[in-house]
């Protein structure tokens, strides 16, 4: 799954947090969530992932904006 060049899959950043975490944690043992604009959003299928991406990435002028208006 891209976004603008970008790849992103859920499956890779659980993979990642256990490698930071160590053994003994399985991927069903993480939930993901993130929180933007004060809601709380949970990320638990790769197109949920893409979502919170597109809302984090900067505009083309390198600064952080608002989309939810």
């Amino acid at each position: 799954m891209t976004l603008d060049g970008d790849e992103l899959n859920l499956k890779d950043l659980k993979e990642e947090i256990i490698d930071f975490l160590g053994e003994g944690i399985q991927p069903g043992d993480i939930n993901i969530s993130c929180v933007l604009d004060g809601n709380k959003f949970d990320l638990a299928e790769d197109c949920h992932l893409m979502q919170m991406w597109a809302q984090l990435i900067p505009a083309r002028d390198r600064k952080f904006h608002n989309n939810s208006n």
